[in-house]
């Protein structure tokens, strides 16, 4: 993403600690549009969002599944370009 960015200033960012590397990566590189996030999980009601800044994706769908087991069905929302 960040070789296609060349009309303003940028920043690369590496997380500190280790990754838990058990996500397979695309075999061709995705362009992340800028200041763009994803929806990880719709929920059912539209009530309740979890929002996942930096490294904590993970520990959002793991709530997510939680709530669920008391019947909150949860959306969780990535917002990598915070």
């Amino acid at each position: 993403t960040i070789a296609k960015i060349d009309d303003s200033p940028t920043a690369l960012r590496y997380p500190r600690g280790n990754a838990y590397g058990d996500l397979e990566l695309p075999s061709e590189p995705r362009f992340l549009e800028p200041g763009k996030g994803r929806i990880s999980r719709e929920g059912r009601d539209g009530t309740i969002a979890l929002l996942s800044v930096g490294s904590r994706l993970r520990e959002c769908l793991e709530a997510a599944k939680r709530l669920e087991q008391f019947g909150i069905s949860a959306t969780v929302a990535d917002a990598r370009w915070v």
